[in-house]
């Protein structure tokens, strides 16, 4: 609550992680097995987590961690991901409301391809 202002009152009506999990299997896993997410420890630790606690069997998931890619790529002296959104121009939602922290980040991952791209064929020509 302290971190992220989220209280009770608002998940009382939210769908419990199994039915959320399933959705997301359902959805997403057969096209896709790999999360973007930008702190692969903190955020694999949690799913993990949630999983055990539910008894939930995860399959094998690839992750890429836009953190990672933007302490590789930029020299920021913070990589928040509202701190890296601001600095690159990304548009920026709620920062830790779970939507906008989605879109955030997809944006700022395409943004650090991008990136390495444009260095790739500065220096690779």
């Amino acid at each position: 609550m302290k971190v992220h202002g989220i209280r009770p009152l608002n998940t009382e009506d939210a769908l419990g992680f199994r039915q959320v999990w399933e959705e997301i299997e359902r959805t997403y896993l057969g096209e896709c097995d790999t999360f973007v997410v930008h702190n692969v420890p903190f955020d694999r630790s949690c799913l993990q987590h949630s999983a055990e606690l539910y008894r939930i069997h995860l399959p094998e998931l690839k992750w890429i961690c836009s953190l990672q890619m933007a302490r590789n790529i930029y020299s920021f002296g913070c990589n928040s991901l509202d701190y890296l959104c601001e600095q690159l121009g990304i548009e920026q939602g709620t920062h830790h409301s779970t939507g906008d922290d989605m879109e955030m980040c997809a944006k700022l991952y395409l943004k650090e391809l991008e990136s390495v791209e444009q260095f790739y064929c500065k220096y690779h020509k």
